[in-house]
């Protein structure tokens, strides 16, 4: 069975991925499903109930270890996934390039100015306020080892300029993806944070 491809959607908090997804969905001629980290806490929404001191309870990396798998195994049942992600950390980088290493995935990066960070996050009007403005250094630092296919910017380009943009690298089959040079590498390896890049530590 051929494998689902996974456009992979990362970055800040409120940088736009899901209306950027909404955007590659109106567009693309094959469905594919849409999978938010945010939507992986809806189902925990009753247990949490009014004790908001349970999310110190919970085993949060078993969730997003559930979450990566649950994209994979849409992948292998030959369903496409827009994966609309807000991952900096090595660990849940490496398992994602294991989990997906048969699939085909578009790597991409959404990003937008400081500006649109801060208006967007106040008309959202239920995060912290501030909260994506300091994610920007570690998403900074999270760049230069791990390499992404494309970069969008969503304070510059409307919604359907940046899926048109995904659109078109996706259906370039001549591409060698930024996750297959990280599992060539990781094969080659100790060295897989890209190529010629050093391993990530933990």
């Amino acid at each position: 069975m051929k494998q689902g491809n996974i456009i992979f959607l990362n970055g800040t908090s409120s940088s736009g991925k899901t209306t950027l997804a909404k955007a590659l969905q109106q567009r693309l001629d094959e469905p594919y499903f849409y999978m938010a980290f945010d939507d992986a806490f809806i189902g925990l929404n009753e247990w949490f109930g009014r004790k908001p001191e349970r999310v110190n309870q919970f085993p949060i990396l078993s969730l997003v270890a559930g979450f990566h798998h649950a994209i994979a195994g849409y992948s292998r049942g030959g369903v496409g996934v827009i994966l609309d992600h807000c991952i900096a950390r090595d660990t849940g980088m490496q398992e994602c390039i294991e989990l997906f290493r048969d699939s085909r995935v578009i790597f991409v990066e959404v990003v937008c100015s400081l500006k649109a960070l801060r208006e967007r996050e106040k008309a959202r009007g239920n995060r912290r306020v501030g909260q994506a403005e300091s994610q920007v250094p570690t998403f900074d630092n999270f760049r230069q080892r791990y390499p992404y296919d494309l970069q969008v910017d969503t304070s510059l380009h409307s919604p359907a300029e940046c899926a048109q943009m995904v659109i078109a690298l996706l259906n370039d089959g001549t591409v060698k993806t930024s996750f297959q040079k990280m599992r060539e590498c990781k094969a080659r390896g100790p060295s897989v944070g890209g190529e010629g890049k050093p391993a990530p530590q933990p």
